[in-house]
């Protein structure tokens, strides 16, 4: 599951009318996740990392348009089990800074 932080153009709900994520945000992120049992390994995937990953897995000549696209910081997260990802959700859903749980 993926918490996607707010960047700054950001058309989210939750994300609307503010910034990028700051650093205190992300810091504070990580810490609920970090709180919740059963989660086996959590992945910080900043803006440069995510349009790299997306010019690989799709760009075959459309480099230049995901290196302009907009692109959010994410948390990966894996769990152990599948069904704590409510309490993941739960967890992170309204902190200032995430624009969406996925």
């Amino acid at each position: 599951m993926s918490i996607v932080l707010c960047q700054d153009v950001d058309g989210s709900e939750a994300c609307e009318g503010r910034g990028a994520a700051t650093r205190a945000e992300k810091d504070a992120v990580m810490a609920a996740l970090r709180a919740v049992d059963g989660i086996e390994k959590i992945y910080f995937e900043d803006v440069a990392h995510a349009r790299q990953v997306m010019s690989h897995a799709w760009g075959h000549g459309r480099d230049e348009e995901f290196r302009t696209a907009p692109r959010s910081e994410s948390f990966h997260v894996k769990l152990v089990d599948p069904a704590r990802k409510q309490a993941v959700a739960d967890a992170v859903e309204g902190l200032p800074g995430v624009g969406a749980v996925q």
